[in-house]
């Protein structure tokens, strides 16, 4: 079973500032100057136009003359509106020595480093506004775990997420770093306890978001991998697909448990998800001739063709007796180390060596149906 990645790039909130407490988090450096005033105050004028090129030009003047928090909170609303995050980036990670100590700065760099899709930017700045400053924001969880999975921090995540793990009822993204951290790092037994301890239920679970079917697969991972039962994982990849329809991973986990339930038919319609899967680990063969369907005549002549490793292709070859026994005229490619094996088990086959070229087409396509 895969681990859900959550890899694609979520949605973050990229007015991220308008819901900074400056109160609790303002680092002031303002210094009354009356040309600053004015300046910020003709920028929040036209910031609330909705004019936010001359709003930006306004704060940049103002901030010039007076370096502060609010300014900042400010600029960042009018880079993202502008949707200009290399120059947010550039400006802040310029005055960043003015701001090392103040953790909204450092929440606003994350922003628009996860914006501008640098991950390691954006990891780096959200740890230092979460662990160093303590800035407790949901949508600042959410870019850490994100970026820290993307470029594979799996023992940072683990770190900082295992701090936090009495808030992860109340903030789903740190229950997912901590489950995905504890995957990652073959800590199955760590996070089977954890849920045990927390009672985790499949209600709570669905009350958690846009992230609720990467948990509920989470969680369907881990069960399988300490209970002999699969029931059990089984209802908790079947809540994932229910919550994460369209996310292909999910659906391929959910195969799984299908077949290990002997859920043979609903196994089939789930399990040609993993080559929609954008990181699907096995490289996805191209043909000319068609995929077999259920429909075709029973005289044709069908290709089999491995496409990952040897447990799951052993696992899948034990059925080949049976598809065999309605479509008898079958080539079979397994891998290279099964290829003698597969001979020997079934002489009435044809068995040979896989016939796909460095551009995953095939040499020569001597058949009418394929099926992985």
């Amino acid at each position: 079973m895969s681990m859900p990645n959550n890899k694609n790039h979520c949605s973050v909130d990229k007015n991220l500032p308008l819901f900074l407490n400056k109160d609790k988090f303002a680092f002031n450096l303002k210094t009354n100057n009356s040309n600053t005033d004015s300046k910020f105050n003709l920028g929040e004028l036209e910031i609330n136009k909705g004019n936010y090129k001359k709003a930006r030009d306004y704060f940049l003047d103002s901030f010039i003359l007076d370096k502060n928090i609010d300014t900042a909170i400010n600029l960042s609303t009018c880079f993202s509106k502008l949707e200009q995050f290399s120059d947010a980036i550039s400006f802040f990670e310029s005055n960043l020595k003015y701001f090392e100590n103040n953790g909204t700065y450092w929440a606003i760099l994350a922003t628009h480093n996860y914006c501008n899709f640098d991950y390691e930017g954006a990891a780096g700045a959200s740890y230092n506004a979460i662990f160093k400053f303590n800035i407790d924001l949901s949508e600042i969880w959410k870019i850490f775990v994100f970026s820290a999975k993307k470029i594979n921090r799996c023992e940072l995540l683990y770190k900082v997420s295992k701090k936090s793990l009495e808030d992860a009822l109340n903030n789903p993204y740190v229950l997912e770093g901590y489950l995905s951290s504890c995957c990652s790092l073959n800590l199955y037994e760590e996070a089977y306890n954890f849920l045990n301890n927390i009672n985790l239920t499949k209600v709570m679970v669905s009350n958690m978001g846009e992230i609720s079917g990467i948990i509920a697969s989470l969680v369907a991972s881990i069960i399988a991998r300490n209970e002999w039962s699969s029931e059990r994982e089984l209802a908790w990849n079947e809540l994932a697909a229910k919550l994460s329809p369209d996310v292909s991973d999910i659906k391929w986990n959910l195969s799984l448990s299908q077949l290990k339930n002997c859920m043979i038919s609903e196994c089939y319609k789930n399990y040609s998800a993993r080559f929609s899967w954008s990181e699907f680990p096995s490289p996805v063969r191209i043909f000319k001739k068609p995929k077999w369907n259920q429909n075709v005549k029973t005289t044709s002549r069908i290709l089999l063709w491995y496409e990952q490793g040897i447990g799951d292709e052993l696992r899948f070859i034990s059925t080949l007796p049976f598809f065999k026994a309605t479509f008898p005229n079958l080539i079979l490619e397994p891998s290279d180390k099964l290829v003698e094996l597969m001979t020997n088990t079934f002489p009435e086959i044809e068995v040979r060596y896989s016939t796909v070229e460095s551009d995953l087409s095939t040499t020569n396509e001597d058949f009418d149906y394929h099926l992985p």
